[in-house]
């Protein structure tokens, strides 16, 4: 029996059931109608008997089916969809031979520090550590301060050299060290110098280091930590960020202090996109509160480059300034 077929035969069944339940409806009618006459009530019983059984008959029908249609698609489903991870498995090893691996990505969103005259701004303090199969010698740090530099980040995203792409709102120097500023780069726990670059601007920065020969083209432990800051807007905030690498094993973690003044931060990560399969989300989503807040959100499976969270948090009306919300800053990694 082909698919037509079967499809018209299956609208046929669906038609003949809506009918019963019309049929039985429509009897229950008659017998409303007999009920306020003064006919014979045998008639009456014949009319309720009848309507009672073609509506509960046909409906319990309508809905059996659509409950066994609804378990056949979900069925159906589940098999496609393990048949493509099956039919992928053997291809996932060669996908992530060279992924980053135990990744971790810590922010802390913080009032400024004492001397730093930034109104209306919040420090960002973020630390990255994660495991790469392999460094260049020459590595390097960029800072775009531009209102589209989302659009000019493209440029770095397939250049391994860059461990860290930061953007910033055009009215910062990016070369500024009180805006941006790498506080420290180990590789094996090896220190890594450094030093702004010649030809940078107030639009485009960058710092730029070697690593130590030994064990150049073998997996390295690379943690680096960096401060910036960010002007906010309005009665919430934003920091988020990027992979641009495909990562097996990441969390993601972002604080709040207690002087920024939030009352809820959650994180949102709809737009995170797994290699294969589904990813499954671990973690704290959202938390509220007068301290210190925290959320937190990891996955065991590996994501493809592009997948990005981004965690937001609403102030108190109350808070004292900044009563802004962060420019939505991305580090892309």
């Amino acid at each position: 029996m082909s698919d037509e077929t079967l499809r018209a035969h299956g609208r046929a069944t669906h038609a003949l059931l809506l009918v019963i339940f019309l049929v039985g409806a429509g009897s229950f009618v008659a017998y409303l109608v007999l009920s306020t006459s003064s006919g014979d009530s045998a008639w009456r019983e014949v009319w309720y008997l009848l309507a009672t059984t073609l509506v509960q008959g046909g409906l319990v029908a309508l809905l059996i089916r659509r409950v066994t249609g609804a378990e056949e698609h979900l069925r159906l489903r589940a098999t496609v969809d393990q048949s493509i991870v099956e039919g992928l498995l053997p291809l996932r090893g060669v996908l992530t031979s060279e992924a980053q691996t135990d990744y971790e990505w810590r922010a802390v969103v913080a009032a400024p520090e004492p001397g730093l005259e930034l109104d209306g701004a919040v420090q960002l303090m973020i630390d990255i550590s994660k495991t790469v199969t392999s460094l260049p010698k020459d590595v390097r740090v960029a800072c775009i301060a531009h209102d589209d530099g989302e659009r000019m980040m493209r440029e770095y995203a397939n250049d391994s050299r860059y461990l860290l792409r930061w953007v910033l709102p055009a009215e910062f120097d990016a070369r500024a060290a009180e805006v941006f500023a790498v506080s420290s780069l180990t590789v094996d726990g090896v220190p890594v110098t450094l030093r702004l670059a010649r030809g940078s601007t107030a639009d485009r920065a960058e710092w730029r280091g070697s690593v130590a020969e030994h064990g150049l083209g073998e997996s390295r432990r690379l943690y680096l930590r960096y401060r910036t800051v960010q002007r906010i807007h309005g009665a919430g905030g934003a920091v988020s960020t990027q992979l641009f690498r495909t990562t097996a094993g990441a969390r993601f973690t972002c604080t709040v202090d207690s002087a920024v003044g939030a009352a809820r931060l959650d994180v949102v990560h709809s737009e995170v996109t797994p290699l294969i399969g589904r990813a499954v989300a671990l973690g704290t989503f959202s938390a509220a509160g007068a301290g210190p807040l925290t959320c937190t959100v990891a996955w065991h499976e590996p994501l493809m480059a592009g997948s990005s969270v981004l965690f937001s948090f609403g102030l108190r009306p109350t808070a004292s300034s900044p009563h802004q919300a962060p420019d939505h800053p991305t580090a892309p990694n």
